[in-house]
């Protein structure tokens, strides 16, 4: 053991020491699992021909030899080079070809790492002078500096402790006293971070030192469903996962939330999705696709990671924007949309669909008794609102503002080049395929003779439309995948734009862009977009590398995310811990047509009001609760979550029934 320096006793005796681990607290790999690199040395083992059974058998065979080795030698640590005597002698290879499969080992090691960047943050933002590194490895110390340096982790070699030098673990403790005598400074002076709750927590506070957890690299229980039964392709993609998660360089404890949940449940749900739409589209002969906002902005970044060859175009549409414009004759369907939400949404805001100002029709409005100053207000005779709807004079007026809107919408989509493109490719999250149909209806009664013909592509459909010769409707889940229409608008939440709802547009004579309800989507920008959409991307690259890792389609890889990124985002949706409750429910959504009432998802409620909630399944309040399952786990203790979403998920399945 070397004495400490002068200098290095000075300036630790001033302030916290601070010591990280660094497997699974600096650095991680590309593998859900630690063990699983043991795959990638056998096929490296069996491309030189030195190992003739299979991965998973040298992996097993490779985990074994840890415990036999240390049985055998009777020491609390052992080198890498001691478990390749013992694989040797299994294997029958000889000194110099246990020395072969050793570096084959270190290379597999070498390569496979990734940095923990939060940790890394952690690491960089400290004085030089006050970090090292302790290791429980059996890799020696010039291996770990080799590691460290790959990652661009600014790293001396007296920072560095690796207990295969000392033969003393801090699994059992002894570590830390002899770290601390070699750094002069007492184990009270020493702040340890690790990812292990026995040898980095409970080991280092019985030692004398302080400790803190740092479990960012443990797998997630949603990259645990995509590990399945564990071999080497599933281990690289629930790890592509985890690597992008593990990317969050540091921010609030909601922002990590925010990105994790982006890249454990988002970003291969969108990945799948993305990449079947982009080899049917291929399939069918479709030049060029037409992402519909808002839904499909972000849907739209990853398709041009995906294809960048392909010709993908970013569309402003809405209901508001395309309905009115689609109008011809006001039938049932008409009236359903306009008169949507009647019973809470003022007189005032219901005409707004229709662009028509309450004074532009006063007189028509007093005739059927709704007074200037009930305007602003809910309307409580929704009867005789639809009799005004109903009124020939109104109707004219209605059909007037679509004529003008229709008008405004042709020149944009004109603008786009959409109006001369014959096979239309459309992108939409879902869910009932109004906006294809309305998108279309727009088209023909500008060119009644031109036909046009759109294949839409959904991530799932609530409804089942009938495909025509003009309109295809092809979804990538044939199951309902939001299980109810509450979880519709929760997924929409996940795939949010940054900018605000589309309201209508110039008009041609001026400008063909798109008026927004707001340029920027401020309320979602201000909670945490960035971080959620940071969060997809980032695995959306990671996942790319895996496909070219393993020789296969992006295609090919979405097929093998599709079942188990649904499964993500029901355990997600169904059962959402606190933090995810607390994050994802406080994300500001806009309920109306006009996108100017803006409610919290999952609102937390005082615990008597939950109480109620979770015992009713019903909301007696007079607010929305779209995700009920946050707000149960916002609002009531841990304890009782199981047996509340257990209750909700049980009345669910009864109105089903019914």
């Amino acid at each position: 053991m070397k004495p400490a320096s002068k200098n290095a006793n000075s300036s630790t005796n001033r302030s916290t020491l601070h010591s990280f681990d660094l497997f699974d607290t600096l650095i991680s790999r590309k593998f859900l699992f630690p063990d699983d690199v043991f795959y990638d040395v056998a096929l490296r083992l069996q491309a030189i021909g030195l190992l003739k059974i299979s991965a998973s058998a040298f992996r097993e065979a490779r985990i074994k030899a840890d415990g036999e080795t240390r049985s055998r030698l009777n020491l609390e640590e052992i080198s890498l080079a001691q478990i390749y005597e013992t694989l040797a002698r299994q294997f029958n290879w000889t000194g110099s070809e246990a020395e072969v499969a050793r570096t084959a080992e270190l290379l597999a090691e070498r390569a496979c790492t990734i940095p923990v960047a939060e940790s890394i943050a952690r690491w960089n933002a400290l004085p030089e002078s006050s970090r090292i590194i302790i290791s429980d490895t059996y890799f020696d110390k010039n291996f770990l500096l080799q590691l460290v340096a790959a990652n661009n982790i600014p790293c001396h070699p007296e920072q560095v402790y690796a207990s295969s030098h000392y033969g003393r673990t801090k699994f059992r403790g002894m570590l830390y006293p002899i770290v601390a005598a070699d750094r002069g400074v007492e184990t009270a002076q020493i702040l340890h971070l690790g990812d292990n709750p026995h040898s980095d927590i409970r080991k280092a506070r019985r030692a004398g030192l302080k400790s803190e957890l740092c479990p960012f690299a443990h797998p997630s229980r949603y990259e645990r469903m995509f590990y399945g039964s564990g071999d080497h392709q599933e281990s690289l993609i629930a790890g592509a996962l985890r690597s992008g998660r593990l990317m969050f360089a540091g921010g609030s404890a909601r922002q990590r939330t925010q990105w994790a949940i982006g890249s454990s449940v988002v970003a291969p749900l969108f990945f799948s999705y993305v990449a079947w739409l982009l080899d049917a589209a291929q399939a069918r002969g479709i030049p060029h696709l037409y992402f519909l906002s808002r839904d499909g902005q972000i849907l739209l970044e990853i398709a041009r990671k995906l294809a960048p060859q392909m010709q993908c175009s970013y569309l402003h549409a809405s209901r508001q924007a395309w309905y009115l414009p689609a109008l011809t004759t006001i039938d049932d369907s008409a009236l359903g949309w306009m008169l949507a939400g009647a019973r809470s949404t003022a007189l005032q805001q219901i005409l707004s669909r229709i662009e028509i100002e309450p004074l532009q029709i006063s007189e028509l409005l007093l005739e059927y008794g709704f007074e200037k100053e009930t305007w602003d207000k809910p309307v409580k005779h929704r009867k005789r609102l639809r009799k005004l709807f109903c009124d020939p004079r109104m109707q004219d007026v209605i059909l007037q503002r679509a004529a003008e809107a229709r008008r405004r919408a042709l020149a944009y989509l004109d603008s786009q080049g959409v109006t001369h493109t014959e096979h239309l490719g459309v992108v939409d999250l879902g869910w009932r395929g109004h906006l294809q149909r309305a998108l279309l209806n727009i088209l023909s009664i500008d060119s009644p003779s031109k036909q046009h013909k759109a294949t839409a592509f959904y991530l799932s459909l609530s409804s089942s439309p009938v495909s025509t010769p003009e309109h295809e409707f092809i979804a990538h889940y044939n199951e309902k995948i939001a299980r109810r229409q509450e979880f519709e608008s929760m997924i929409e939440m996940l795939a949010s734009a940054d900018h605000g709802g589309v309201l209508s547009y110039a008009d041609p004579d001026h400008s063909s862009l798109p008026v927004l309800a707001e340029e920027d989507n401020r309320a979602a920008l201000d909670w945490g977009l960035p971080y959620l959409r940071e969060g997809i991307l980032a695995a959306v690259d990671q996942l790319c590398n895996v496909a070219e890792e393993l020789g296969i389609s992006f295609a090919e890889l979405g097929e093998r995310l599709k079942t188990p990124a649904r499964q993500a985002l029901l355990a997600f949706l169904d059962q959402p811990n606190v933090e995810e409750a607390d994050a994802f429910g406080s994300f500001p959504f806009q309920f109306d047509q006009r996108h100017s009432q803006v409610l919290e998802m999952a609102p937390r409620l005082p615990s008597y009001m939950a109480y109620v909630f979770a015992l009713l399944g019903d909301q007696p309040f007079p607010f929305k609760v779209l995700w009920k399952e946050g707000t149960v786990a916002r609002s009531l203790p841990r304890t009782l979550h199981r047996p509340a979403f257990a209750l909700l998920r049980f009345r669910q399945s009864l109105s089903k029934k019914k």
